[in-house]
């Protein structure tokens, strides 16, 4: 939200610089870190991560590979973005409102003749365009360096890089993950270290990783847990394995505790035939029945 004195000065929306940096993610997809920089409410610039923005390698100059018109595009098409908002920045118009821009040094970004901030240039009204090295690519590491103050960030990013290097330097344990994905019908992405100058593509790249991978990598721990200790049943074993099996079951209710003895008296196959989401039916000492998924089960 704009202050009144915002508003006097830029009636007709805010301008706006752009800071980019564009690491390569050969295991996701090739993406530029779109950040915005703007006048705020208080008249003291901010900066605002807009975008992770994935690069269409088919508007590139051979149609496969990043140079500077398919990173160009990837930048106009993040930034035409902000058009939708109406009144946010100065006419509605990224190409009026664009006031300034900064990459990385490389000459696919700051080449004088064919560079990224050329291009741009040649697209927008606010002509020159000024455009410097590195802003985005020192915003970054700044981010990654306030991080370290965050009180759990540390021990997260230890447990991150432990479960990388667990299944990184293991073709076997790698292996075994692929298979358990497959039994519990999951898909798996290319676990990587989080960390990298790269630090906003890192980060996200890291935990969308992890989030997709976790299903498979606790059943794995589980299971090879579970073998080493000498225990029999796990989200693997076949659900008829399971048939006729009895244990006991504590309860509390208002306060009052009790134990009933259980037996697996049937099962119901998932509708997609991935045995780990089949779900038991249980019956109790006290001719009552429950239904259990197999991991609550095991």
């Amino acid at each position: 939200a704009q202050s009144p004195l915002m508003k006097t000065l830029f009636p007709k929306g805010v301008p706006f610089g752009l800071m980019g940096d564009g690491p390569t993610d050969r295991s996701l997809a090739e993406q530029e870190a779109v950040v915005l920089r703007f006048l705020g409410s208080s008249g003291q610039p901010f900066n605002a991560f807009y975008d992770l923005a994935e690069l269409d390698l088919k508007t590139s100059e051979v149609g496969r590979s990043p140079d500077a018109m398919c990173i160009t595009a990837c930048y106009a098409a993040s930034l035409s973005d902000l058009n939708k908002h109406e009144g946010l920045i100065f006419q509605s118009d990224w190409k009026k409102a664009l006031v300034g821009a900064s990459f990385d040094g490389a000459s696919v970004m700051l080449g004088a003749q064919n560079g990224v901030g050329k291009k741009l240039d040649g697209m927008v009204d606010t002509i020159p365009l000024p455009v410097i090295q590195a802003v985005a690519h020192a915003t970054q590491l700044g981010n990654a360096d306030a991080f370290e103050l965050v009180e759990y960030y540390k021990e997260w990013r230890g447990t991150v890089q432990e479960t990388y290097v667990e299944y990184a330097q293991s073709g076997k344990k790698s292996f075994g993950l692929e298979e358990i994905a497959n039994e519990l019908g999951e898909s798996l992405l290319k676990l990587t270290s989080s960390h990298g100058i790269h630090w906003a593509v890192a980060q996200s790249r890291t935990v969308k990783a992890l989030l997709t991978d976790l299903p498979s990598i606790v059943t794995d721990l589980e299971y090879r847990t579970k073998t080493e200790l000498g225990f029999h049943f796990s989200q693997l074993t076949p659900s008829n394995s399971f048939l006729r099996k009895t244990f006991w079951q504590k309860f509390e209710e208002d306060g009052k505790k009790s134990r009933l003895k259980a037996t697996v008296t049937s099962f119901t196959p998932s509708a997609d035939g991935v045995g780990a989401r089949d779900v038991f039916t249980i019956s109790y000492s006290n001719k009552s029945t429950l239904s259990m998924s197999k991991a609550e089960l095991v």
